[in-house]
C-alpha cells in the first residue's frame, strides 16, 4: 500500500504536524551545529594554550635551569626598559635578547634578561647602583631540570596523553620523555622560526603536536593527545541526540494534537458544506475558538449558505409569481382566442381579438424586462453611465410629466424645491426611472382630492428625495417585503401593476450606495425618504 493511498496522510492535520516536526528537526540540527562548533572550538583553544604554556615552559628552563622559578614572571622582551638594554649592550656588544622577567622587590622592579653573547647564555639584571650582575648559565647544568620536567608531566598527564623531544641543530634527538619510544610518534626534525601547531596520528590516536624554536638551531616537539578532547564532543553528540529524539516524539504528538485543534473549524465547515450539498440548505456553523481566521471562515461560510438559502426560496417565490403573474395573460389570451373563433367569424371581431393579444404581450414583455433591468442593476452588469446633473433640474421635468396625471385624479401635487441648484453624480437615466416609479406609485394609490409631494433638501453630506401620498399606506408588517420582486400587499392587489416597480427603486438606490427609508405621512399616508452621497467639496 502506498502513502498516497492512507488516507490519513493527506490531512491538513497530519501534514501541519509533519511540518512541526521537520521545522523542529531543522532549527534543533541548527542549533546544535553552532553548539557543537562553539565547544569544538572552545576545547581546542584551551589545548593549544596548554601546549604554548608547555613549550614555554621547556624553553625557559633549557635556557635558565634551576634559575627560572626565581626569575618572576616573564614579559615580552619589549617591556625591559632602554636604558637597560644600553647599559647591557654596552658590556656585551654582541648581545642577543632571549627572554626577559620581571620580578618586583620591596623597593623597586628588577628586570632580568635571559640573553646570548659569544655563544653563551647569560642572566643579566642591573642593582640599585646601575652596576650590572651576570651570571653565565651552561647547557649542561639546565638539561636534567628539562629532563625532570618532562618526567613529571608525562606522569601527570598519563603516558598515553603526552609526550616531549628536544632536536638539536643537526636533527639529532637529544632528549626525550620517557614514554616516546613506546608511542613511536612519526616526528621528524624540521627547523621552525616560531611556534607551529599541526595534528598527527600515534597509534590509532590524534595528537596535536607544537614545534618552538628554543637557540642555536635547537627545536623542541610537544605532542598531546586529543582523545579525551574527541569523547567529550561525542558524549555531547549522543547526550544532543539523546534529548533531540526525546523531545521530537512527543513534540510531534503535541504538534498533531494543535493542528487537530485548529482544523476543528474547517471540519466543520466540511460537515456542513456536504449537508448543503445533498439539499438541507438552513445548515449553520457553529462559532469556535480556533482563532481569528477560522473565525472568519465560519461567519463567511454562514453569511453564504445564509445568502444562498434566501437566494433559493426568493427564486422559489420569483418563479411562483413569474408563473402567476403570466399565467393571467396567457389565460386571457386563450380565452380571447377561443372566443373569437367559436363566435361570429368577421373582420372586427379578429381585429379586436388581436388588439387584446397585442396589449396582453406587451404587459408582459414589460414585466419581463423589467425583471433583467433589476437583475442588470443588482448585478452591475450594466456599468453606470454617471455625469454630473442639476437634481432640481430633472425633478421639475419629472412634475411637468406627472402634472397631468395628478390632476386627472384630482390631486394636489406639490413640488418642493431649494433655490440654488442641487448637483447629483449619478446615472441620470436610472435617477429619472427611480423619480418616475415613486411618483406612479404615490398618484396610482392615492384616491381622489388627495395629495401627493415630491421634495428636495440638502444636508451636510448628504441628498434627500422625498416622495409623500395620503393614499392607503404601507402595513408596519409589510415595510420589509415591499422592495421584494412581485410583493403586492392586500391593500394593492386590486390595484394594476406587477410588483416589480419598487425593486427597481431599491436596486437603482442601492448601486448608487444610497439607502431608501419608508416612513408614514401625518395624517395617513406613505412617505419614502431617498438618500444619496452629495458631491465632496
Amino acid at each position: 500500500m502506498s502513502w498516497n493511498k492512507l488516507k490519513i496522510f493527506n490531512t491538513v492535520k497530519c501534514k501541519v504536524a509533519l511540518w512541526y516536526a521537520l521545522l523542529f528537526i531543522l532549527s534543533s540540527m541548527i542549533c546544535f551545529y553552532f553548539m557543537y562548533a562553539n565547544l569544538c572550538d572552545n576545547l581546542l583553544s584551551k589545548e593549544n594554550a596548554r601546549l604554548e604554556m608547555l613549550a614555554r615552559r621547556v624553553s625557559n628552563e633549557f635556557l635558565t635551569g634551576s634559575r627560572y622559578k626565581r626569575l618572576g614572571r616573564d614579559i615580552p622582551l619589549s617591556r625591559i626598559p632602554a636604558y637597560h638594554y644600553a647599559l647591557f649592550q654596552r658590556k656585551f656588544p654582541d648581545l642577543k635578547p632571549l627572554l626577559a622577567f620581571q620580578n618586583p622587590s620591596p623597593d623597586q622592579m628588577h628586570y632580568n634578561l635571559v640573553a646570548e653573547s659569544g655563544g653563551h647564555v647569560y642572566i643579566l639584571r642591573l642593582d640599585s647602583n646601575d652596576k650590572i650582575y651576570s651570571q653565565q648559565v651552561g647547557q649542561d647544568a639546565t638539561l636534567p631540570f628539562v629532563r625532570k620536567t618532562f618526567v613529571e608531566t608525562t606522569a601527570s598527564l598519563g603516558g598515553q596523553n603526552v609526550f616531549f623531544c628536544l632536536f638539536d641543530k643537526e636533527g639529532a634527538r637529544f632528549l626525550e620523555s620517557p614514554n616516546l619510544a613506546m608511542l613511536n610518534p612519526p616526528v621528524k626534525w624540521a627547523p621552525v622560526e616560531r611556534e607551529t601547531l599541526s595534528d598527527i596520528g600515534v597509534g590509532g590516536a590524534t595528537f596535536r603536536i607544537i614545534r618552538f624554536p628554543i637557540r642555536d638551531g635547537v627545536t623542541g616537539v610537544i605532542g598531546c593527545n586529543l582523545s579525551n578532547l574527541y569523547e567529550s564532543l561525542s558524549l555531547f553528540i549522543l547526550i544532543s541526540f539523546t534529548v533531540m529524539s526525546a523531545v521530537l516524539l512527543p513534540g510531534t504528538f503535541a504538534g498533531w494534537l494543535i493542528a487537530g485543534r485548529f482544523v476543528a473549524g474547517i471540519r466543520r465547515v466540511s460537515n456542513a458544506a456536504l449537508q448543503i450539498a445533498q439539499g438541507d440548505f438552513s445548515q449553520r456553523v457553529a462559532p469556535g475558538n480556533e482563532g481569528a481566521e477560522i473565525d472568519q471562515l465560519v461567519a463567511a461560510f454562514n453569511k453564504m449558505s445564509e445568502n444562498t438559502e434566501n437566494l433559493l426560496t426568493e427564486l422559489k417565490n420569483v418563479s411562483d409569481n413569474v408563473a402567476h403573474d403570466l399565467r393571467t395573460p396567457l389565460t386571457r389570451i386563450r380565452t380571447i382566442a377561443e372566443i373569437t373563433i367559436s363566435g361570429p367569424q368577421t373582420l372586427e371581431a379578429y381585429r379586436e381579438a388581436i388588439i387584446d393579444v397585442a396589449e396582453d404581450c406587451n404587459d408582459m414583455i414589460g414585466m419581463i424586462n423589467a425583471m433583467l433591468e433589476i437583475t442588470r442593476i443588482e448585478t452591475h452588469i450594466a456599468p453606470l453611465k454617471t455625469e454630473t446633473f442639476d437634481f432640481c433640474g430633472q425633478l421639475r421635468q419629472a412634475y411637468e410629466l406627472f402634472q397631468f396625471q395628478a390632476e386627472d385624479k384630482n390631486l394636489t401635487f406639490e413640488l418642493h424645491l431649494p433655490e440654488e441648484p442641487v448637483m447629483l453624480n449619478a446615472d441620470k437615466l436610472k435617477i429619472q426611472r427611480l423619480t418616475s416609479n415613486l411618483l406612479d406609485n404615490a398618484i396610482k394609490f392615492t384616491p381622489e382630492n388627495g395629495r401627493v409631494s415630491l421634495k428636495l433638501e440638502t444636508v451636510p453630506g448628504e441628498i434627500h428625495l422625498i416622495v409623500s401620498d395620503t393614499g392607503c399606506g404601507i402595513p408596519d408588517e409589510a415595510k420589509a417585503h415591499v422592495f421584494k420582486r412581485f410583493y403586492r400587499s392586500d391593500k394593492s392587489r386590486t390595484m394594476p401593476g406587477n410588483g416589480l416597480g419598487l425593486s427597481m427603486v431599491q436596486a437603482i438606490v442601492q448601486v448608487h450606495k444610497g439607502r431608501i427609508e419608508i416612513q408614514d405621512t401625518e395624517g395617513g399616508g406613505t412617505t419614502f425618504l431617498v438618500i444619496f452621497p452629495a458631491i465632496p467639496g
